[in-house]
């Protein structure tokens, strides 16, 4: 077994579990944003406000950082 995938075997487990609390707390910041965008047009907003943006923006960084820790156990050697 390589360095790499004793490494990666190692934390695979723990970087799942930190991609599904992300994917988590992506689903929560995207509730937020809508609620937000709810609000704005009630009051007549004719564009997104500065919140909605920035919640968007939180959003999508927290869905790639849940992507980047997402990957596939090492596959066993062959041979």
């Amino acid at each position: 077994m390589s360095d790499n995938s004793q490494y990666t075997s190692e934390i695979g487990p723990r970087c799942a579990a930190l991609a599904e609390q992300l994917a988590g707390i992506a689903e929560e910041l995207a509730d937020l944003q809508y609620q937000s965008l709810r609000g704005s047009l009630e009051q007549g907003a004719q564009k997104a406000s500065e919140t909605e943006k920035r919640l968007a923006r939180a959003r999508r960084s927290v869905e790639k950082a849940s992507h980047l820790l997402q990957f596939d156990p090492p596959s066993p050697d062959v041979g």
